[in-house]
């Protein structure tokens, strides 16, 4: 049920939740990408068809698939310019150091950025 929910666009999944089954949450993460690039339910009203793995971005935070930042696996952040803040971006995110952190969303290098939101 949840999963279809997902799949449909209605519901979004949430990663604090995938330790407790993680077959079950790389599924969810997987249908929730799915409806985003379908642009299916909350995903078609946005505009947000971008294949991301978490939650949505705001409008000046995504960008088309080929400008993402591998810094930023889990979101489509673009890269600077213009650098982008943690007000701008509303939610933690997970930072790979192996490409960096070119918006300095990281300060305690602990590999997830803006954890205040999350």
């Amino acid at each position: 049920m949840n999963e279809q929910l997902v799949r449909d666009g209605a519901a979004e999944w949430y990663e604090e939740f995938a330790g407790e089954d993680t077959d079950l949450a790389q599924r969810l993460r997987s249908s929730e990408r799915d409806a985003r690039v379908a642009g299916r339910g909350v995903w078609s009203a946005c505009g947000l068809r971008v294949p991301v793995d978490t939650r949505p971005s705001t409008q000046p935070v995504m960008a088309s698939r080929s400008s993402c930042n591998p810094a930023y696996p889990d979101d489509c952040i673009a890269p600077p310019a213009p650098d982008l803040d943690c007000p701008q971006i509303q939610r933690k995110v997970r930072v790979d150091h192996s490409y960096g952190d070119p918006h300095r969303l990281d300060a305690n290098k602990d590999g997830w950025g803006c954890e205040s939101y999350g």
